[in-house]
């Protein structure tokens, strides 16, 4: 995860190891004498030091190739629930929209029966078949209602 670096790899390694060895009372005192030789800053050679410690389990934390592991699966991460979110988006669209192609299908369907059952209700008006209701001969149904059949209001 280097990026534009002033200092070469061995200057790095060479004054880090310097720290390490000579930290007899104080390391911050040991960093400030080192960077004064070397031209640098004392933070910048502190950062140094504390990766080291890290790396070799002198202090705890993760180390640069844990640290790079961890924000690859970050990323992974962001990027499949965006997948997912996007996935869900396109879930509920389209379920929307063959809810409204159903029940289209169904519109559809109904106006054909509607059709249908008003077309034959005016060709079974037109044709006498002499049905005669069961009551009708009992004489409690007039004869006149036992024939009539009833269309729909569109259709009168």
């Amino acid at each position: 995860m280097t990026t534009g670096t002033r200092y070469p790899q061995q200057v790095r390694e060479r004054v880090t190891k310097m720290v390490l060895k000579h930290q007899d009372h104080s390391q911050w005192a040991a960093i400030c004498s080192i960077t004064a030789k070397f031209g640098m800053t004392p933070e910048t050679l502190r950062r140094w030091i504390r990766r080291v410690e890290t790396h070799e389990g002198m202090r705890p934390g993760l180390t640069t190739a844990e640290l790079e592991r961890l924000k690859a699966v970050e990323r992974e991460n962001r990027e499949l629930r965006r997948a997912n979110e996007i996935l869900q988006s396109a879930s509920a669209f389209f379920q929307d929209l063959s809810l409204f192609s159903k029940q289209a299908v169904l519109a559809a369907q109904t106006t054909q029966l509607l059709t249908f059952f008003r077309r034959e209700s005016r060709l079974l008006a037109s044709i006498d078949l002499g049905l005669v209701h069961p009551a009708a001969e009992s004489s409690e149904v007039p004869s006149s209602s036992a024939t009539a059949l009833r269309l729909l209001p569109e259709d009168r």
